[in-house]
């Protein structure tokens, strides 16, 4: 139950590197290898949340089917 929180904390400081050097425009893909809530959605949220000038553009999840494990990824926009 700690490791989502602990990843969650270290993703949310990658995210937020990347959203401030992401130009006007750019593109970001936010993407786990899990489909933990805390690793994704909540991410998703925060994002939106702390950073005003990000859209959300996408949300794809795949669940685990005997050839994945499973994965997550969101597509945001950096607004002008």
């Amino acid at each position: 139950p700690k490791l989502p929180k602990k990843i969650s904390k270290l993703q949310k400081k990658l995210v937020s590197s990347g959203i401030r050097m992401l130009k006007p425009e750019g593109t970001l893909v936010y993407s786990t290898c899990t489909f933990s809530k805390e690793e994704n959605e909540d991410i998703v949220v925060w994002i939106l949340d702390r950073f005003k000038n990000m859209s959300l553009l996408e949300v794809k999840k795949i669940l685990p089917d005997g050839k994945f494990t499973g994965f997550f990824a969101a597509k945001f926009v950096k607004l002008q």
